[in-house]
């Protein structure tokens, strides 16, 4: 059984994006094992990091930061880095979903270059990204079933 780490980047406790555009990715994965991530803060536990080497694919989402990463986020990605350093390099596959507020998802591709690169750096395997406009939208349409109105 494939095990997947859904992490969600927002720094936001309730009704982000990133939480929002997880949850509608659950629906998608069967017959995975899924645990949920929040890197709210610039530390992770040594617990989490033990707890990340245990997936096959980690699914980093959070909103674009002045086009980049937000700096919480890429705290908790050079401690996994260093982290991991020392030790075999676990076999995960990274995905990344960035999302933002303007209309154009165009927009997210330098922070999805900079979490490809660190892949590259830390010897993860880079699966994919995708940038997601419309970002502040997706908490109020959660409710809409997948490929109706804004979610066809």
């Amino acid at each position: 059984m494939l095990k997947i780490a859904l992490i969600n980047g927002s720094p936001k406790a309730k009704s982000s994006a990133s939480k929002a555009v997880l949850q509608a990715l659950r629906t998608f994965v069967n017959d995975s094992e899924i645990t949920e991530y929040d890197f709210r803060k610039p530390q992770l536990s040594i617990e989490h990091m033990e707890q990340l080497e245990e997936q096959d694919v980690w699914v980093l989402a959070f909103p674009l930061y002045v086009d980049g990463i937000p700096s919480h986020v890429l705290s908790c990605l050079a401690q996994l880095e260093n982290y991991f350093k020392a030790k075999p390099t676990p076999k995960v596959t990274v995905y990344c979903l960035v999302n933002c507020g303007f209309y154009e998802g165009e927009q997210c591709g330098l922070a999805l270059e900079m979490v490809e690169n660190w892949c590259a750096r830390s010897g993860w395997q880079w699966g994919q990204g995708m940038g997601i406009g419309a970002g502040g939208m997706l908490p109020a349409v959660k409710n809409v079933p997948v490929g109706s109105g804004p979610k066809k």
